[in-house]
């Protein structure tokens, strides 16, 4: 479920918004408004002579958050403490979210005066996850209908996804070896 601020153990997709001596002021990407703080000793466990050898304004990464104080709206953040395999997903994960909110957003250009902040709170709270949704709708409709009982666009969302994607498909090849000691073997 999507939250109004990230809690201490996320990991965060970030974007180098400053970059100081003393470390890296990032804006958080997945929660609108909200910035973090990486100091220098959480952006390599070695020693950094220069910081900008490690982090360049505009570049977009993945974080872990270490402190959060949302009332301050302050985040302490962590690149150091997310290894190469929590990155890959997490922004793996990130990207098919915003796939999934563009093709929202284009269902939506179609409809008219609909508020996409609107949809996306529906989907987010029936499905917990845009890209969950968009995918449920295309592979299996019947389901997604049942979950999205009672918004009323579901059905056009179904088939605005069904005409817009095309389902991914899998060729599967291998060997096959068969054996048999009867006398009848190549007629079994």
């Amino acid at each position: 479920m999507k939250k109004d601020y990230p809690e201490v153990g996320d990991l965060v997709v970030c974007t180098v918004k400053n970059i100081k001596d003393f470390g890296v002021i990032v804006t958080l990407d997945e929660y609108e408004g909200k910035e973090g703080f990486i100091h220098i000793s959480e952006i390599s466990s070695g020693w950094i002579k220069y910081i900008r050898d490690y982090v360049r304004e505009g570049q977009r990464i993945v974080c872990k958050v270490i402190d959060a104080n949302p009332s301050r709206n302050k985040f302490d953040l962590s690149i150091r403490r997310v290894n190469e395999h929590q990155k890959r997903e997490k922004l793996k994960e990130w990207k098919e979210e915003q796939r999934a909110l563009k093709i929202i957003e284009n269902f939506l250009q179609q409809k008219g005066n609909l508020k996409t902040d609107d949809v996306v709170n529906i989907l987010t709270d029936k499905f917990n996850s845009l890209n969950y949704a968009v995918e449920l709708a295309l592979l299996y409709p019947d389901q997604f209908l049942k979950e999205a009982k009672g918004w009323t666009l579901a059905k056009e969302f179904v088939e605005y996804v069904k005409s817009t994607l095309k389902p991914p498909e899998v060729k599967v090849s291998g060997i096959v070896t068969l054996q048999t000691d009867a006398e009848n073997g190549i007629e079994l």
